[in-house]
């Protein structure tokens, strides 16, 4: 209201998307309200393209819409990039996993909807033919101790359950990983992933989550794939098509670092320059 009344421009950001699945009624009057809402605000800063169609789903023009990504500490993140051999093994050391061992990861609260329990399925499907997998569950919360229980029953494969992580030693656990899992049911947009691909992570990610897309931080075929939510085949399938594939691996952990750079690029230096061109041009506008 202060803004509005004395005409100062508005930008809005958020993780926001339309993939979980909502109640019609409340869908309606959230409607009625986030149109009237988003339609004085000038700018709206996206971060991916579920966040952009969640916007058009209420009205926003893509004009107004700036693709801005979403900030990690790229300055940190670069320097552990180029140490992620040294950082790699230093994990896996610490583990005393080999160096030809599949490892697995996934950052978050262990709560039910982060659903990290389904890569434990899927390590047990894996294990039916033949695949030795390990994971790493970085984070603390309810679910832990069920799903230690759960871990203790894998035969060749192991779960680590590290705990909350410092920011500073996340870097080097990305470093160790072949693969990061993400299987929520409900998950905005994951600054994780924004993370791992910056350390060349490949990605497979479930279909509810709002971090994938065809420019998006995970691009399915090219950095990763996108299995159906709850699917646990499905997810084994993937993992274990990576697992078995290292030149596949390679190329996608390649591409999403590349692509990450540019977006983290947008996120920190692009993303001002676009403000600034509207902003001139729209004092332009008004002074014609």
């Amino acid at each position: 209201r202060w803004a509005l009344k004395h005409n100062i421009p508005l930008a809005y950001i958020s993780d926001a998307e339309g993939r979980q699945q909502r109640h019609v009624l409340k869908e309606k009057f959230r409607s009625i309200i986030l149109r009237r809402f988003f339609k004085p605000i000038q700018y709206f800063l996206t971060v991916g393209d579920a966040n952009e169609s969640y916007y058009r789903g209420y009205a926003v023009p893509d004009e107004k819409m700036i693709r801005m990504h979403f900030p990690i500490d790229v300055k940190q993140y670069k320097e552990y990039y180029q140490e992620r051999s040294l950082l790699r093994d230093g994990i896996r050391n610490q583990y005393g996993i080999s160096g030809i061992d599949t490892v697995l990861c996934v950052v978050g609260k262990l709560v039910t909807w982060k659903n990290q329990d389904h890569i434990i399925d899927a390590m047990q499907v894996l294990e039916q033919k033949g695949f030795k997998t390990i994971l790493f569950i970085l984070g603390s919360g309810e679910k832990r101790e069920e799903w230690e229980q759960k871990a203790a029953g894998l035969a060749i494969s192991k779960v680590y359950f590290p705990g909350f992580v410092s920011i500073d030693d996340l870097p080097a656990y990305y470093a160790a990983t072949d693969i990061y899992v993400h299987p929520a049911s409900v998950e905005p947009h994951s600054i994780a992933v924004s993370e791992a691909i910056y350390m060349g992570c490949p990605v497979i990610i479930s279909d509810r989550c709002g971090s994938y897309g065809d420019t998006d931080d995970v691009q399915a075929g090219k950095n990763g794939y996108v299995f159906q939510y709850g699917n646990i085949e499905q997810l084994a399938e993937k993992i274990a098509l990576l697992a078995t594939n290292k030149t596949l691996r390679d190329n996608f952990g390649a591409y999403s670092h590349d692509i990450s750079v540019s977006f983290q690029k947008n996120a920190h230096y692009s993303i001002m320059e676009k403000l600034v061109y509207r902003l001139q041009s729209s004092i332009n506008v008004i002074t014609r």
